[in-house]
């Protein structure tokens, strides 16, 4: 049943009702071992399950039976009570814990949301009139999820960064990636750093822009009308300039990237180096995922790309605002230019990220690895 479907119903409804009598069953904390019909229920041990996949503690899941009048007549209701922990968007919460019927004679029949408390109730319904009605009472506990999605950080140094600066960000402990422009002086030594630091390099490839090449850049280029053995040449360049790399992105490249004959020889290099190929800044035409597709090389877009004078409190907010898109979509990747602002900010907002199951990771492990 589609979440879209489910009716949610503000208000302090009581999820019991009116309680006749309710006994609590030391065999009801764990359903394997119940005396009653709960026995041959898969439904409480798949909702079991399902709540231990969600990183629920033990200490915060109680079972109750209930006698309940309905009709008239008296009605079996067993219910269970879960606190989750937090940091995770409630419709993940609500997707997960619906489909644990599937599979037996129980369907959900009803789905009950308080949002003002954050709570819902779950009501599972056999086609066996002999079985038990199963509710299930999910509300948030203290604890936050170990994991809900990854972010990826690409730094990328720009002309003012100083040295001490770039040292800053490669210590920090948690995973991030480095952008670099093999033709950049103290691409080299970044490089090396960044393999001490065990942070992932990612060669920041000069590709044809539609527009005119800035008159600071002194160095190779690939053009439309270049050679594959032009191409070549230039990447194996790259290649050797900034060792222990992991994968290429585009520095520029609005006509280039529209190319499907130079982006098939780009991609077709970077596949036999085994990398990958992030999109930076994608054009409206861009070839490279058809491409990188075809050729089988993983290949993705920046999800967002951090603005270049932002201070450290508006830095902060963009990351929590990264954080919410991650646990949306499962993963991000965020390129930003590496300033003191940033690596203050980052540091400081690692906790926060971490509270909520944001797991800092490079770049690999979300273009490689796409699954969470």
């Amino acid at each position: 049943m589609a979440l879209a479907s489910w009716k949610y119903t503000r208000g302090a409804r009581g999820p019991i009702g009116k309680i006749i009598a309710s006994v609590i069953s030391p065999e009801a904390k764990n359903p394997s071992k119940n005396n009653t019909n709960q026995k041959a229920l898969p439904v409480i041990t798949a909702l079991y399950k399902k709540l231990g996949d969600l990183e629920t503690r033990p200490s915060d899941i109680s079972q109750v039976i209930v006698k309940q009048k309905r009709a008239g007549a008296l009605d079996s209701l067993i219910s269970i009570t879960a606190r989750v922990p937090k940091g995770r968007p409630l419709e993940w919460t609500a997707w997960d814990l619906s489909r644990a019927s599937r599979g037996t004679p129980y369907r959900l029949s009803d789905c009950l949301s308080d949002e003002k408390k954050q709570v819902m109730t779950f009501t599972f319904q056999s086609d066996r009139k002999r079985d038990p009605r199963v509710e299930l009472i999910v509300s948030a506990s203290d604890k936050f999820f170990s994991f809900t999605a990854k972010m990826a950080i690409i730094g990328v140094i720009e002309a003012d960064t100083s040295y001490q600066t770039i040292v800053a960000f490669l210590s920090i402990p948690e995973q991030a990636s480095v952008s670099l422009v093999p033709v950049k002086k103290q691409s080299a030594l970044v490089a090396q750093l960044a393999d001490q630091y065990h942070k992932e390099v990612i060669i920041r490839l000069p590709l044809e822009p539609a527009g005119k090449i800035p008159d600071d850049f002194f160095g190779p280029i690939i053009m439309v009308h270049y050679t594959k053995e032009a191409i070549h040449s230039i990447i194996a360049q790259a290649m050797t300039k900034v060792p222990n790399f992991s994968g290429f992105n585009n520095l520029w490249g609005s006509r280039a990237l529209e190319d499907s004959r130079i982006m098939g020889i780009v991609c077709n290099e970077i596949k036999k180096a085994h990398g990958y190929f992030i999109e930076t800044r994608a054009t409206k035409n861009s070839v490279v995922s058809s491409v990188c597709e075809n050729i089988g090389l993983p290949d993705k877009e920046i999800d967002a790309v951090m603005g270049e004078k932002s201070d450290r409190a508006d830095i902060e907010k963009q990351l929590r605002n990264y954080a919410a898109t991650a646990q949306a979509n499962g993963a991000i990747i965020v390129e930003a230019p590496i300033s003191a602002p940033f690596v203050a900010a980052l540091k400081a907002s690692v906790p926060l990220l971490k509270r909520n199951g944001i797991r800092l990771v490079p770049v690999s492990e979300i273009v490689i690895h796409k699954e969470l």
